[in-house]
C-alpha cells in the first residue's frame, strides 16, 4: 500500500481506520487470538476473558435490523461469557450505532482524539541527561517493555499475564514488523517504553510510557521524537496517534494535528 504523503491526504481517516485493523490483526498471530472477516465488520476472538481480546473493528452495519445484527456479533464474539470492544470512529455506519449499542447494553469506556502530524520537520530530539533509548530485539527486553507498559497502565492481571505472549508471537525488532518496541534506560533501570506501528501507508505512536518516578524529565517526548524519527527513516512520512483530553495538549506542542473523534464501547454479557 501506498505511503500517505500528508495530512491534508483525503484518505487519512481511512488509512488511519486500516492501520487500527491491522495492527490488531497482527496480534492473531499468537494461537490464543482468531480473526473473523465478515462483510460488514472484522472481528477477533479469544478465549480469554478480557475485551482488548475480543474487537469489533471497522463496523459498516446495515441499517435494517441493527439491533439483531449488534446482538449477533456480541453473542458471537463472548459466548455469553466474555466481554466484546467495539471501535467506533467517523466512518462507522450506521449513524445511530453507538446509540444500539448502549441500548443493548454497551458503555463508552473511552474517548480519544485522533491526531496527525507531517514527518518533516522533526524537533531535535533534547535527551534527558543519562538517558539512552534501544530497540526491543530480545525476549528479555520485551519483558522489561511489557512490565513497564502494564504496570504504568494498570493493565488487569488477565491482560498482564497474556501481554507479552501475544507481542512476542506478532514479532518485533525488524524494519517491516507492524509493531516495533522501544525502552528508555536510565543506567540499568527502564524509565519509559513505546512502541510504533507501521500499516496501511501510516505510521502510528501508542503505548508511550514513563515510570511515575521519573515523570517531568521529558522521557515520553524523547520516545515520541524517537520512534517518529524511525518511521521517517523507514520512508513514512505521516505519523498518527489517539491522544486523550490530557494528551491532546501535549501532542499540539508536538506538532500534531486533531482529525477524527473515536468510542470504543464495551458490552458486557448480562450474568456478569
Amino acid at each position: 500500500m501506498t505511503m500517505i504523503e500528508s495530512i491534508a491526504d483525503p484518505q487519512l481517516m481511512e488509512r488511519a481506520e486500516r492501520m487500527l485493523v491491522e495492527s490488531v490483526l497482527d496480534w492473531t498471530q499468537w494461537q490464543h487470538i482468531d480473526a473473523i472477516e465478515q462483510d460488514d465488520a472484522i472481528l477477533t476472538k479469544s478465549p480469554i476473558d478480557f475485551p482488548l481480546f475480543n474487537n469489533v473493528l471497522s463496523p459498516r452495519l446495515p441499517s435494517a435490523d441493527l439491533e439483531s445484527r449488534v446482538e449477533a456479533i456480541n453473542s458471537l464474539l463472548s459466548e455469553q461469557t466474555r466481554g466484546v470492544c467495539w471501535w467506533l470512529g467517523a466512518r462507522s455506519t450506521p449513524s445511530n450505532l453507538a446509540d444500539t449499542l448502549q441500548k443493548a447494553g454497551a458503555f463508552c469506556a473511552m474517548e480519544s482524539t485522533m491526531m496527525a502530524r507531517n514527518l518533516d520537520g522533526l524537533a531535535d530530539i533534547d535527551w534527558p541527561q543519562g538517558m539512552q533509548i534501544d530497540e526491543v530485539t530480545s525476549a528479555s527486553q520485551l519483558s522489561q517493555w511489557s512490565d513497564l507498559v502494564t504496570q504504568v497502565h494498570q493493565v488487569p492481571p488477565v491482560v498482564a499475564d497474556n501481554w507479552q505472549d501475544m507481542y512476542q508471537a506478532a514479532g518485533y525488532g525488524k524494519p517491516d514488523s507492524v509493531h516495533r518496541h522501544f525502552i528508555a534506560r536510565m543506567g540499568e533501570q527502564v524509565v519509559g517504553a513505546a512502541s510504533l506501528i507501521t500499516a496501511a501507508g501510516v505510521a502510528s505512536l501508542s503505548n508511550v510510557s514513563t515510570d511515575p518516578n521519573h515523570s517531568n524529565k521529558g522521557i515520553g517526548k524523547a520516545l515520541t521524537l524517537h520512534a517518529l524519527k524511525q518511521a521517517q527513516l523507514a520512508g513514512y512520512r505521516v505519523a498518527c496517534l489517539s491522544a486523550s483530553d490530557e494528551g491532546k495538549r501535549i501532542y499540539q506542542k508536538l506538532g500534531f494535528e486533531e482529525f477524527e473523534q473515536t468510542q470504543a464501547f464495551i458490552w458486557l454479557p448480562r450474568q456478569l
